[in-house]
């Protein structure tokens, strides 16, 4: 599978609001990012998603102005992130890194120190407006502490919208939650989006990252191998699902194949997966009907995101970008 990547056209496109272009960072002599080129759309729910160490969090930094970078740029809002980070911070708000706030405070209390440090003045009717869009607001006198870990991501969350960001940068939002803490955080994602705002997550998990994102990229040791709208990636190769009799599965297998179909043609068990698109299903089976072979099922079938990403990261064995010889680069 060919990895798809932006020209400088669409890279420059006017609905992008952040772009990054041959982005590279090295860390002494380690590559944590190598030349990445992306773009994120306005009303995007943008996932980076890779392997942890792949670079995601090193990109992100970039993109918060926290670091800088070693060649290639990266802008927001057509703004350097690093030579202009006090503007671009008025725009975007993030949680890195799983933050931490004060266990011994309530809700309330913790957002009114968080307001405090982002300078709001009078912030108590922007606290409730977001204890209430967190779904918080009854439990925000109860300790931190005593928050379960979904209500503690969205606290953390709260206290990034205090300043009401076109943009939110989520780093591994889900890490380390139960399946009804990933269930609230999937929610809370497609809200944010539904209110207007842009959301830029990393992620490792790739059933959360399909769940909530129209737009990916996919990061492989520091280099962004492939992205796209999620739903034309995975279009793209989906296949048509044939379900004969276990008597009848070799004579199916050699009908498509003499058929013209031997390129696309793979078997699952005793059923069988043709690459091709649904519109392909007619002719299919007519191919068995004429051979004498009558399927009990067929159906299209879109490819998850899980397979489209092992298959891009299984065509692209990257070299190591370690130029001291290693391959590790460590949790950037």
């Amino acid at each position: 599978m060919q990895a798809q990547f932006l020209s400088s056209e669409q890279v420059a496109a006017p609905s992008a609001v952040i772009r990054v272009n041959s982005l590279t960072k090295r860390f002494k002599r380690t590559i944590a990012v190598d030349k990445a080129t992306l773009e994120v759309q306005k009303g995007d729910v943008f996932g980076l998603l890779g392997p942890n160490g792949a670079g995601k969090t090193t990109i992100i930094r970039m993109l918060l102005g926290l670091i800088k970078p070693t060649d290639g740029n990266a802008e927001v809002f057509g703004l350097n992130t690093f030579q202009q980070r006090v503007e671009v911070s008025k725009r975007v708000s993030a949680i890195v890194e799983s933050p931490a706030l004060y266990p011994d405070l309530t809700g309330r209390d913790n957002l009114r120190a968080m307001a405090l440090v982002a300078g709001l003045s009078h912030p108590e009717k922007k606290i409730d407006e977001v204890l209430e869009k967190m779904g918080l607001a009854a439990r925000a006198k109860e300790r931190f502490s005593r928050y379960s870990l979904g209500m503690k991501q969205r606290l953390c969350i709260a206290s990034a919208l205090l300043t009401d960001p076109d943009i939110i940068i989520l780093d591994e939002p889900t890490n380390g939650l139960d399946p009804a803490g990933m269930a609230e955080i999937r929610q809370l994602i497609k809200e944010l989006a539904a209110q207007g705002r842009t959301v830029f997550l990393s992620s490792h998990l790739l059933f959360e990252v399909q769940q909530v994102c129209n737009r990916v990229a996919i990061i492989q040791r520091g280099q962004i191998i492939g992205q796209g709208l999620v739903e034309e990636l995975l279009s793209a190769n989906s296949a048509i699902y044939i379900r004969v009799s276990q008597e009848e599965w070799e004579k199916a297998w050699y009908t498509l194949q003499a058929a013209g179909y031997a390129g696309q043609l793979r078997a699952e068990g005793y059923h069988l997966l043709v690459t091709a698109p649904a519109t392909e299903s007619a002719t299919i089976n007519r191919v068995l009907a004429t051979a004498g072979v009558y399927a009990s099922e067929i159906m299209s079938r879109s490819q998850t995101l899980e397979e489209y990403y092992l298959n891009l990261t299984s065509s692209n064995q990257l070299p190591a970008v370690n130029i001291s010889g290693g391959n590790n680069i460590g949790n950037q």
